[in-house]
């Protein structure tokens, strides 16, 4: 299936909604007991952290999760490949992210690569090395299927 037919593929899974540091950290563990050099670790999760102090939430990669930051090191240094997505939020990532390996993905709208369009939604800056299309796509609860006129409409209920 894809470019990757003889992929083998595991998860390691904690409970949806669950950031606690505890259950982030047996994840991890879960998965570099498994991995090997050259092989993938993708966290598709996004961290909500407050950068002001004053309560305001930003949603950013799950690499500023306190645990993953302290695993980092060791999953990069076994030859383990880390991807994860930028988050959504329109924030500019590079006072944030430290200067590591990991691959850090955002997200574009379908049919544009304009900076305007990259910056909609998805955050962004030298760290993100590429965009994934998160425009058109069928997701059991249909957000990303809508159009940008009708989720601005959706937030403004």
């Amino acid at each position: 299936m894809g470019i990757a037919p003889a992929a083998n593929v595991g998860f390691a899974v904690r409970y949806c909604g669950d950031t606690s540091a505890d259950v982030m950290a047996e994840a991890i563990a879960a998965a570099l007991t498994t991995l090997k050099y050259g092989d993938i670790l993708l966290i598709d999760d996004q961290y909500a952290i407050d950068l002001t102090g004053d309560g305001s939430t930003f949603v950013v990669p799950i690499e500023l999760h306190p645990v993953v930051q302290s695993n980092l090191g060791t999953i990069l240094a076994q030859g383990v490949i880390f991807i994860e997505p930028a988050g959504n939020g329109s924030l500019n990532l590079d006072p944030l992210l430290p200067i590591t390996d990991a691959i850090t993905v955002g997200g574009i709208n379908a049919g544009s690569m304009t900076r305007v369009d990259i910056e909609y939604m998805s955050n962004y800056g030298d760290r993100v090395v590429c965009h994934a299309r998160y425009g058109g796509i069928v997701t059991p609860g249909g957000w990303a299927t809508k159009s940008r006129t009708a989720r601005s409409r959706d937030r403004a209920r």
